[in-house]
């Protein structure tokens, strides 16, 4: 065992809020010194904690980068609008992970598909249904795409 994890496993719950900001302090000074390990570590840190989908900061910031086939930058639809079609039509999926994907056809598709919104829905869930992929489809197509 490394003395690293020795120390953590002497500690209690407030101690462990307490190593929180010895680490906050850390990681704001590795972003700006090491972006590329930075994200490296807080994606792992990421993982470990949501798991393999998305949550809202991240899928805003992963919507936010589409560049879409009209020409447009970032989501066609509100986290609320996708919310709203994934409770009315009864869909299982999360809801995050719905937001990112419903927006990944507008984006990828738009000039093929129009301005169908049936269609879109329809091949999201093609999309999502696809008996040959892991779960967490959506985050790791997004994590794959970041490289």
């Amino acid at each position: 065992m490394s003395y690293f994890k020795d120390l953590i496993n002497k500690g209690d719950t407030s101690k462990m809020i307490a190593l929180t900001d010895i680490f906050d302090a850390y990681f704001t000074e590795l972003e700006v010194e090491d972006s590329e390990a930075y994200w490296e570590v807080m994606t792992d840190i990421y993982e470990l904690i949501i798991g393999e989908h998305f949550d809202e900061e991240c899928v805003l910031y992963a919507v936010s980068e589409m560049v879409n086939e009209d020409g447009t930058i970032g989501g066609h639809w509100t986290i609320e609008e996708t919310a709203d079609v994934l409770s009315s039509a009864g869909l299982p999926y999360d809801p995050f992970d719905w937001h990112y994907v419903l927006n990944m056809v507008y984006s990828d598709y738009s000039l093929l598909i129009g301005s169908d919104t049936a269609k879109y829905i329809a091949f999201a869930k093609a999309w999502l249904d696809d008996k040959d992929a892991p779960k967490g489809k959506a985050y790791k197509y997004w994590r794959m795409l970041k490289g």
